[in-house]
This record gives C-alpha cells, structure tokens and sequence, in this order.
C-alpha cells in the first residue's frame, strides 16, 4: 500500500518546522508524487532520511504537485529544478491547477531561471592571475566587466522557459498520476488553491485527502471527509481556525490530523491530533 512521508508541518512563519509538505510513495510502482516545494527542499529531505532512513531525496522525486503559489508551499521550487537539470539532468513531471501553474513563471521563476550561459570558463587561481596580468587581455575583462554592470548578457546566453525545466500537467478534476487518482477541488484563499483527495486508480474510496490552504469551508471537509484520513490546516487569518475544527461531528475529527499549525501551539495537547515531522503513515482503508 502507499505510503504518506510527513516532511514538514509549519505554516509560513514557523521558526521551528520545516514549511507544510507531504510526499506520497506507491512502492509497487517507484512513484513518489512530492506535494510542495517548500524552501530548503534538499535539506527538508535530508533530515527526513535522517529521521527515517527512507530514500527520499531530489534524484529520485520525478513528480511535483503544486497546491497554490505562496512561498512557503513553492519557495523551493527555484534550486529543485536547477538541481533536477544540472545534477540529475532529468525534468520532473510539475503537476497543478491550471489557474495555479499559468502565473508560476512570469511571477515566481523567470527572473532567476530565464538565461543560462552556455558555458563557463574555469581558471585555476594562478591562471586568473596571469590573465589579470596581461595587457592583452586586461581590457577585454574590463569590456565583460562593463557589460555586467550595464546589465548586458553574453552572447552565448540562453532563453529558457518553464517547459525546459518540467513536463507540465495541468490538474483536470480527476487526474491519474502512475497508479494514483487526483481529485482536485479548488479552496477559499487569498489565491487559486486547490485541495486534493488522492486514491488507488480503479478504487472507489480515497486513501487520504488534503485541505491544502483555506479558510473554514464546511463543504470543502465533507468532501475531504469521503476518506479514511484528513489532512486539515490550521492557523490564523484566511486560514481554518481551530475552534471550527472543534465543532466538527466526533467521527469527522476521529479521522483528521492537522498541519500548517503556528508554532504556538503544542502538539501535545492539542485536541485534534498533529502530524508530526518524520512521521511515515502506511495508507490503507482503516488508515487515520
């Protein structure tokens, strides 16, 4: 059955857990669908194979979904994917709303990930010295040297665009991914949000579901309802308080663990149960 790695659980402003980000792995097949890019995603994944001893790391998640553009849930995203082109030297497949992955590039992307150099040259510190030394070449470095404070680029410099970084596939209400359904449906947020209610394609029933970002929607929870495991968030502002939670019927909040919780509350004592960092839950029919 698929498994469910709980990477972090922090809303945007935590100073003690890594941002909100879940990944989900169906050993049968390999897959492993990562479900945001929070910052720091390379050392998020190394403290949680240090946890865990699962085998989670940039060279082997080959799946993205993205639920909505704010940096704590896609702030990553950037060194994710120049990591997958220069070190893996494969795109991952970027999945998301289409509402949600139209503005990523001009928004959050292009005016770090828009020009590459074709190459660049590589002197060892003596080479540097006697290139610095030569008449010959002095002014041609001054000549590079203008061009970058006037803003130009080589003349070997590339234009990139999303699709040269990952394959895009824009989220349709239902979406199979591998052996996974996605349903998504989108949420009240200050931005095109979705949650997501993930299934074994050809089951009726799905194995969990995610609220992603909104604020209180008691309709939105009966359709994440439908599954064995809630995944609800919880904070301040826009976000789902927890007093609503609180007047959910028992056998709804049975089933609910909360994430994207502020730093102030405690996890153990919290009424309705908290994900907790390097948690790995084994997904089932009884699962929550």
């Amino acid at each position: 059955m698929p498994r469910l790695h709980v990477l972090g659980v922090g809303d945007a402003f935590t100073e003690r857990y890594w941002n909100a980000c879940l990944c989900i792995e169906e050993p049968s097949s390999g897959l492993r669908l990562l479900i945001d890019c929070p910052p720091a995603l390379p050392r998020v994944l190394a403290d949680h194979r240090q946890r865990t001893g699962a085998d989670l790391s940039v060279w082997n998640l080959d799946h993205l979904l993205l639920t909505h553009l704010h940096g704590d849930h896609c702030g990553g995203l950037e060194a994710f994917l120049f990591m997958r082109r220069f070190l893996v030297r494969k795109k991952p497949a970027l999945y998301g709303a289409k509402e949600v992955l139209d503005p990523l590039w001009e928004t959050r992307l292009r005016g770090g990930m828009a020009h590459l150099t074709a190459c660049v040259p590589r002197f060892s510190p003596a080479e540097v010295d006697a290139r610095l030394q030569s008449p010959g070449l002095r002014g041609s470095a001054e000549d590079l040297n203008t061009q970058h404070q006037l803003g130009q680029w080589p003349s070997d410099a590339s234009a990139l665009s999303l699709s040269d970084y990952v394959d895009r596939v824009d989220l349709a209400p239902v979406t199979d991914i591998g052996p996974l359904r996605i349903e998504r449906r989108f949420t009240y947020h200050h931005i095109p949000t979705t949650a997501i209610r993930v299934s074994l394609a050809g089951q009726d029933r799905p194995l969990l579901a995610y609220s992603a970002d909104t604020a209180f929607d008691p309709d939105l929870i009966g359709w994440l309802a439908e599954a064995p495991l809630i995944i609800h968030e919880t904070n301040f502002g826009i976000h789902t308080p927890l007093a609503a939670l609180l007047d959910l019927p028992t056998e709804v909040r049975s089933r609910m663990r909360l994430i994207h919780y502020p730093d102030l509350l405690d996890p153990d004592t919290c009424p309705i149960p908290c994900l907790r960092e390097g948690t790995v839950l084994q997904l089932g029919p009884g699962t929550g």
